[in-house]
Parts: structure tokens; sequence; C-alpha cells
């Protein structure tokens, strides 16, 4: 089965260093590191949590009144390890290889003397695991490829707000939603005292998508800040399986 992710630090909502001012001459770039630890469950039965390092960014361009912005996210990660099937019935070990890959496109916009930013793009997310069966019994085994993606159109806002006038403290709060296409494959070969029995499904159907973060930021300068992200989001396809996260954030900005 596609795994589950449970917690983590991840999120797609950048970290953007200090408000630019109306007037400011130049365009301006910002760039964040991420490294996401994401702790999850290579199956909803699975009896414990895998962990699966995850490296990428985001770049932000944005315009000298710093009202409209442009902003490219990707984030990829992978993990092995052995996880115990458990569902009651059955019990075996399972030694897995799992993906996952997402990017996102979005255009944004500040109106005037608000900390308000409405968000428009695309969002891609893609999830992988493959297993076998470590402790199948004499003359059986299964081996297992599951494949899940989702591209979406998605809209939403974020709330940003400095802790004063001059400090270097602040706090946002970001949500997202999306609808668009998706797809879930599986392919399980399973031998029963020599007798291979193959399984497999491809289904397309409504992709959808939803995304909260809220998030802490604090400027070493008025150029460079760091920070951290409590985010929480939901990726699925209407006839296939569905993928939660509950996930914390750390980040680093720099804008040029």
């Amino acid at each position: 089965m596609i795994f589950a992710v449970v917690a983590g630090i991840t999120g797609s909502a950048f970290a953007q260093p200090a408000l630019a001012q109306d007037g400011e001459a130049g365009w301006s770039v910002t760039v964040t590191p991420r490294y996401q630890h994401l702790f999850f469950l290579p199956d909803t039965e699975a009896d414990g949590l895998e962990t699966m390092p995850t490296f990428g960014g985001t770049v932000t361009l944005r315009d000298p009144t710093s009202r409209f912005g442009f902003t490219a996210t990707y984030m990829r990660g992978k993990a092995h390890g052995v996880y115990t099937y458990d569902d009651g019935g059955f019990t075996g070990d399972y030694d897995y290889h799992a993906k996952r890959e997402e990017y996102a496109g979005q255009v944004e916009y500040t109106p005037r003397e608000t900390g308000v930013t409405l968000i428009a793009g695309y969002h891609h997310f893609a999830a992988r695991n493959n297993e076998v069966l470590l402790n199948p019994g004499t003359g059986n085994s299964e081996v297992g490829r599951y494949r899940e993606s989702v591209d979406a159109a998605e809209v939403g806002l974020r709330i940003a707000s400095r802790l004063g006038a001059n400090s270097r403290h602040s706090v946002s709060a970001q949500f997202m939603g999306g609808v668009g296409k998706g797809r879930f494959k599986s392919n399980v070969v399973e031998t029963f005292g020599g007798a291979p029995i193959t399984t497999v499904k491809d289904k397309k159907g409504t992709g959808y998508l939803a995304d909260i973060a809220l998030g802490y930021n604090y400027f070493l300068t008025d150029n460079v800040s760091i920070g951290t992200r409590a985010r929480g989001y939901v990726f699925g396809v209407s006839n296939g399986d569905t993928i939660f996260a509950a996930a914390p954030e750390v980040n680093f900005s720099i804008r040029f």
C-alpha cells in the first residue's frame, strides 16, 4: 500500500524576509533552502513509524512594491527500511523503498497596506513504494509496487504580521485547497504454493489536496530570516489512497 505520512518536517509555504516597502527600487529574489524529515506509516496496518529525509527549497520573485510575487517549490525524499504489517489475521515483515516528490508554482498578490496575500497556482504530488515480504513461508512470496500522483490547480491565502512595528518576530497562517487529476497504480505479485497471482490496478480519478501551515519567523537582518512552521495536509485520489500529514518545518531564507 502507498505510504501514509503521519508527522515530519515539511511545508510548502515559504518564509519571506523583511516586508518590502512601497517604492523600493528593483525586483527581489528570495531563496529558502529546506530540510524535511518525515515520520510515516508505509501501510495503514504497519506496526510503528518509519522516517524519510527530504531536501529541497523555494525561490520567490517579487516586484518592487512587494504586492506581486511568483514562487517555485521543489521537494524530494526517499527512505528504505523494514516494517511489520499486522491486521490481526496476518503478520509479516516487509522490506520497503519509498519515495516522495512535490513541486508547485504559484502567483501571489498582496493588496496595499494589508497583511493578507492571495495565492493561486499549480501543485504536483507523487508517492511511490516498492516492498517485498521477507517471511512469506516455504513456496510463497509477495512483491508489491504502488504509485499515486495528484496534479491540481490550487487557491488560498496567507495572513502574516510582525509582532510590533520594529519587531524581528513575525507570525503567519496559510490555507490552500485544490482539485485536479489523480492516478493510483498498484502491481502486486503473490505466490502461494508455487502458483503466482498478479493483481494490477490503474485507477484515474479526481485528485484533491488541502494544506494548512502556521509559521513563525525571526529576522536576523532585513534580508535574512530563520523560521519554523507547523503544517497539516492531505493529498488523495477519489478512487485510490489518501495520504495525510501533520508536520513541523524549519527553514532559512535570504533575500537578494
